[in-house]
């Protein structure tokens, strides 16, 4: 793991990203470790309301992959700026993945649904 940062509280405090209750992102990280164990992997959390920082944070260092596990139902335009920032950038230009939805609809909901952005779902059989 490359760095961490809890974008409420400004945290670098990579212990508290490992507790059991450390939420889906945070098991979704380490399926992708176990996978991929010499990758270069920052640990962002952010909420919904705080996405936005935590995508540019993310800008900032360069990462070329992120993977968000939340969805909203309406266009968010400050997020939307964001995924375009990361997909049209000239150099080292990145892609987000997200949730398709967590709201058991059957339309693929914000982010996922930009066009620079990649929706990401599964379902029980």
């Amino acid at each position: 793991i490359k760095g961490v940062y809890k974008v409420l509280g400004a945290s670098t405090d990579m212990s508290s990203f490992w507790d059991a209750d450390g939420g889906h992102g945070t098991a979704c990280a380490k399926i992708l470790l176990s996978v991929a164990p010499d990758m270069d992997l920052y640990l962002i959390a952010s909420g919904s309301s705080t996405s936005t920082r935590g995508i540019a944070y993310a800008n900032s260092l360069g990462c070329r992959v992120m993977s968000y596990s939340v969805s909203w139902d309406s266009d968010w335009s400050l997020f939307r700026n964001e995924v375009n920032a990361l997909y049209n950038k000239t150099s080292n230009s990145g892609l987000v993945f997200s949730s398709g939805g967590n709201a058991g609809k059957y339309a693929i909901q914000y982010p996922s649904c930009h066009e620079n952005a990649v929706a990401v779902s599964g379902c029980s059989l």
